[in-house]
């Protein structure tokens, strides 16, 4: 069903599609802040890098410590019903420092994840048939 050029092509794009949805977490989280709750919070940020190897590298910015395993818990979940995908998210560098604001001090956490591709289920169609 998939040639060897195609399965690349899909790999490829599977990745690009993930590192997108990765890009975007920022403004996803402030619309779901602002336009649905209409709140004025302050969400986590998401910064996404591709590395040689075609695996991300994820950094999460939060001023909620300690939420990190939620995120990599909803990530893996969200890359298997929303893509299809299994992904592996580990933890290579994870950072705490105080912030004095002007209501207070607060702690903000920095943490690395690096994503790979475990599998990924072509469920329809060749790249080739779109051609």
């Amino acid at each position: 069903l998939f040639s060897g050029r195609s399965l690349v092509v899909w790999a490829c794009l599977i990745r690009l599609v993930l590192q997108g949805f990765l890009d975007n977490l920022d403004s996803l989280h402030y619309f779901i802040d602002h336009v649905v709750y209409k709140a004025n919070l302050r969400g986590p940020s998401f910064r996404c890098e591709e590395n040689p190897d075609g695996s991300l590298t994820l950094h999460y910015f939060t001023g909620r410590p300690g939420l990190y395993p939620i995120v990599r818990g909803v990530l893996r979940e969200v890359a298997r019903r929303v893509f299809n995908i299994d992904i592996s998210l580990t933890i290579t560098g994870r950072t705490q420092r105080s912030v004095q604001m002007a209501s207070g001090e607060r702690t903000e956490e920095h943490v690395i994840f690096l994503v790979k591709v475990i599998s990924k289920s072509i469920k329809s169609i060749s790249i080739d048939a779109l051609q």
